[in-house]
């Protein structure tokens, strides 16, 4: 076990406050700086690694991690889950091993939307024949906002408010991680993590409704609550070549087909850890998207 040895804060010199500011690029977030036997920084901020991958990111080398992932199969719910503690009727690692079961993540405040995309998802699951777990995440990642199970009604299983902290940070530590090796600038050579990363944060952590489909092993999909509600309404347009196990197959032919049409308009925000992103794609047209500085003292002020 790790040994953990805490500092009053009024005992720190000013000189090592300083240095820490300056050298170690703290400004007001938490960072965890690892140092090696020797007392060398290894790394100046291990937390997004910790967040992202637990107790396997050690020795916290970033481009080391992400290459033991094939990055064009990588973008899987095992993933995101990992070492989350979860209520006991989900099983996430179970779900993602039955080719057969679809798996949709969702969330937002609006209870009309949840209500009519949740009827037509069951309706055009049942039409395939294929078994759906629904999962709801919540608005954002604000703690206390989300609807609950009684408001949801039966057939929904609910990740409770502290889970959703924590696979909101994790989704912005997979983004801090993927911009210091350089990824913002390169999304045109279709980095799936990256792209879909960016539309969950850029959807749902702003607390707007939004959906991600998942089936077996299959990379995931995500999608604005608008474009997700549209796909399920005009499930009849493209389920009849899509049953079974073709189903999520399906989802992403026609989602591709009327973004052709429709662009989401995508807002990233992130907090600052020592780093500026610089440029940033839009993970749906691949445009260059606008930066804005935005100072805050409420974290709820976004919602």
């Amino acid at each position: 076990m790790m040994k953990w040895i805490a500092v009053e804060p009024s005992k720190i010199e000013s000189q090592v406050v300083e240095c820490i500011k300056k050298d170690w690029k703290f400004i007001k977030h938490a960072i965890a700086v690892s140092v090696n036997q020797r007392g060398e920084i290894t790394c100046l901020n291990a937390l997004p690694m910790l967040w992202t991958w637990g107790n396997s990111a050690f020795p916290f080398t970033e481009r080391n991690l992400w290459n033991k992932i094939d990055e064009q199969n990588g973008w899987r719910l095992d993933q995101l889950f990992h070492e989350l503690m979860l209520p006991d009727d989900i099983d996430i690692q179970s779900w993602t091993k039955c080719e057969g079961t679809f798996v949709c993540l969702f969330g937002g405040g609006d209870m009309s939307w949840i209500q009519a995309f949740t009827e037509n998802l069951k309706y055009a699951a049942h039409t395939a024949g294929v078994s759906l777990k629904l999962v709801y995440l919540g608005v954002g990642k604000s703690k206390g906002k989300g609807l609950t199970r009684t408001e949801l009604g039966r057939g929904i299983h609910v990740i409770e408010s502290e889970s959703q902290w924590h696979f909101w940070t994790r989704l912005e530590s997979i983004l801090y991680t993927k911009i210091k090796l350089g990824k913002t600038v390169n999304i045109s050579k279709k980095d799936p993590v990256m792209i879909e990363a960016l539309k969950m944060v850029g959807y749902g952590g702003n607390g707007e409704a939004w959906a991600m489909f998942s089936m077996g092993t299959r990379a995931m999909v995500t999608t604005c609550g608008k474009t997700a509600l549209s796909i399920m309404e005009n499930y009849q347009k493209w389920i009849k070549e899509n049953v079974g196990n073709r189903f999520f197959k399906g989802i992403v032919e026609y989602n591709e087909l009327i973004m052709r049409d429709v662009h989401s308009c995508i807002n990233i925000n992130l907090p600052v850890m020592g780093e500026i992103p610089g440029i940033m794609m839009c993970p749906e047209c691949s445009k260059v998207m606008d930066m804005f500085y935005s100072y805050r003292c409420c974290p709820e002020s976004l919602l």
